[in-house]
Parts: C-alpha cells; structure tokens; sequence
C-alpha cells in the first residue's frame, strides 16, 4: 500500500471506543459497550489485508490475521478504540503518519476480533 489516493479510499468504516454503561444510580453494574466516536465516526479510507502471524499463546498457536487501514489524518484516534468494516470488529494496534505523508494520512495496523 504505497501512497492512497482518493479514488483508492473506497472502503468505508466505522469508529468506536468502549464506555462503561452503569445500570444504578451508584453505577454497581457497569459494564463496557462499544459505541461509535462523538466526531466523524464514518470514514472512507483503504484496506489491505498482511501476511498473518501465529504466536504462542496458553502453549498453542493462535493465528492473528493482521490488516492495514490508511485514512485522511485525524488527531482523535487512538490504540484503546476499534473500527467495524463489514460487520467485523478490528482492534487497533498502532497508529502511524507514512513517511512523506505527514499531517495527510493515517495508517492504521489492527487485527480482527477473536
């Protein structure tokens, strides 16, 4: 995924963070939702899925699918939030500006929900 043009941003996904939902007024059973972010939770942007992984966890191989998102910049994304595409979840793993394209795109490396 060299530089992402317009025309290549046809992918279109949705931003959301996790909030705690209390169901008392003292908020003794709270409990974590996903809901989209407050600004721009619509984006379109490019995706390109990456040669998966497979480490040990509990003494078995767990496969990890990774994949890679570019998006116009925005400075409300961070690493504890997820996005949906085709109605699956992706958690974020890292966030970065690609080299020469500072203040213009984001590049977002996320895995799949389990």
């Amino acid at each position: 995924m060299k530089g992402a043009t317009i025309g290549t941003m046809n992918r279109r996904f949705t931003f959301q963070h996790q909030v705690s939902v209390g169901t008392t007024e003292f908020n003794t059973n709270k409990k974590k939702e996903w809901q989209d972010i407050p600004t721009n939770p619509l984006v379109w942007g490019s995706l390109e899925n990456r040669p998966g992984a497979e480490p040990v966890q509990a003494d078995r191989v767990a496969f990890r699918q990774s994949t890679t998102v570019r998006i116009r910049y925005r400075t409300d994304l961070t690493t504890a939030m997820s996005f949906l595409f085709d109605d699956t979840r992706y958690f974020i793993d890292s966030i970065i500006e690609p080299r020469g394209f500072k203040k213009v795109l984001l590049e977002i490396v996320a895995h799949q929900s389990e």
